[in-house]
């Protein structure tokens, strides 16, 4: 079987979707499915090779990010149509380019197709939304990837529930949230109880405004010198709110990007996720998976794995003052809510999140939809 997957940006440029990508596609080659990523060129880039396996094909595009898509497009569509006899599905992340292109590819070449939803979108929903209300192109575009595209993955419930607002027929959706390979990310055992110690808060992921790291840094700076003192908060990743921590305290340290995150979750003691808005984080997945105490905001699929009070502690929203609440309760209390850090990793075990069963469920998919091809 082949797969190509199409997706916006691909490793080494890092995200979310691309984590996953990446992940989702080493585990296929593994199975042995043969998969090839088409993705935008970026400079410095090559612009074909092989990364664990998976066949890398980036396309160049123009810098005008208006026409980029179109070109995506095109030169993906011509690939598609070159190889149309030796490809079985096409599997795109993301809506916008990816999504439309294998809808197109669909219509024209009789390939199925999937798209998964990427990101948990903003106030007005994910991206099916924001293109649905986008005037009559867009309206147009989500009509034509509903008739086209196989299958959507969502990837949250609340990005189902948007899926069933545009009215996607409930038979072409499929709840399969993201996955994490729980042989890798697990905690690494530490008996040396110290009760003088200083805990380790930390926040990994990009400082963007959807993020909530101004959240974060204004209800960390609104703590009383006392808490202060025995906590430090250490701020992993870059990005375009990088400024909020310029003249900052000295309890908080900005490590920039961080390439080995397991090393630097299992130095944490409370891994924290202020998101304004979210799918389902990798980031959290990988906290949950090495027994990390978990606050997060209760938004997008955040609620989809944490009960509070019981696996992690949740909180409304920009709510600094609930998040205040939780900073003092849980580094009070660290040693006492070690089992709350044993049950997020229990939730992702019990729950089908570990990366070879998603990857099985979309070989369940992949195996249905050439059935019917062939029917």
């Amino acid at each position: 079987m082949h797969i190509v997957m199409l997706i916006s940006s691909f490793h080494p440029l890092i995200g979310g979707a691309e984590r996953q990508a990446l992940r989702l596609s080493e585990k296929l080659v593994d199975s042995g499915i043969r998969v090839t990523v088409l993705t935008r060129w970026h400079e410095g880039l090559r612009k074909e090779e092989k990364i664990n396996g998976v066949n890398v094909n980036r396309i160049k595009v123009s810098k005008n990010p208006k026409l980029a898509p179109v070109i995506f497009l095109i030169k993906t569509l011509k690939f598609i149509r070159e190889n149309k006899n030796d490809i079985d599905i096409i599997h795109a992340h993301a809506l916008s380019a990816p999504g439309l292109t294998a809808a197109v590819a669909s219509r024209l070449f009789k390939i199925p197709s999937i798209a998964k939803i990427a990101g948990g979108g903003n106030k007005d929903g994910c991206e099916i939304i924001r293109i649905s209300r986008s005037g009559i192109l867009g309206k147009l575009k989500v009509i034509f990837m509903k008739k086209n595209i196989s299958k959507f993955i969502a990837i949250s419930k609340l990005i189902e529930k948007d899926l069933l607002k545009v009215k996607v027929p409930e038979s072409k959706i499929v709840f399969l949230p993201n996955g994490i390979d729980l042989d890798k990310f697990a905690p690494i055992k530490n008996n040396n109880i110290d009760n003088e110690k200083i805990n380790k808060f930390a926040f990994i992921g990009r400082l963007e405004k959807i993020k909530g790291i101004d959240v974060l840094l204004n209800t960390w700076e609104s703590m009383s010198k006392e808490f202060l003192s025995k906590n430090k908060l250490l701020i992993a990743g870059d990005g375009r709110e990088k400024h909020f921590l310029e003249n900052m305290d000295s309890s908080i340290e900005h490590l920039g990007k961080v390439d080995d995150v397991l090393k630097l979750l299992n130095e944490i003691d409370i891994f924290i996720l202020p998101s304004r808005y979210e799918g389902i984080s990798n980031s959290l997945l990988e906290a949950m998976a090495t027994e990390k105490i978990i606050i997060a905001s209760e938004v997008g699929g955040n609620p989809d794995l944490l009960i509070n009070n019981l696996n992690g502690y949740l909180f409304e929203n920009e709510n600094i003052d609930q998040l205040r609440k939780l900073f003092k309760y849980t580094s009070e209390n660290i040693i006492e809510l070690n089992g709350v850090g044993k049950e997020a990793r229990a939730t992702l075990v019990k729950n089908g999140f570990d990366l070879s069963e998603i990857q099985s469920k979309y070989r369940h998919i992949y195996n249905e939809l050439t059935q019917k091809k062939n029917a």
